[in-house]
């Protein structure tokens, strides 16, 4: 290389090791956007299931509700169809029936 060329070489350099430390803030900026972004996301996903854990235990209460309710017409069922059993027993003279009263 020519004398009057010689002070090129360090200035290439210095060129290239601040290439490489500007690459690095570049990177390190752009990983520090990214994890705040991905912090924010979670986040969100935690309110999110937050809320979902509530929706499902009051789903879990009204399935609750809905059982008991089911059972009630169970039972409910079960003494109308042996109500109208007896009602058709009485009908065909079967089972215990008063005698009319006779007179005024």
């Amino acid at each position: 290389m020519p004398p009057e060329l010689a002070f090129i070489d360090p200035l290439l350099k210095v060129l290239e090791i601040l290439a490489i430390i500007g690459g690095v803030v570049a990177a390190v900026t752009r990983m520090a956007q990214t994890s705040t972004k991905v912090e924010a996301t979670l986040n969100r996903q935690n309110e999110i299931l937050e809320t979902q854990s509530t929706q499902i235990d009051e789903l879990k209460n009204e399935t609750k509700k809905v059982g008991e309710v089911l059972t009630v017409l169970a039972v409910q069922k079960n003494q109308i169809d042996r109500l109208e059993e007896d009602v058709r027993d009485l009908k065909h003279g079967r089972g215990y029936v008063l005698p009319a009263p006779i007179g005024p």
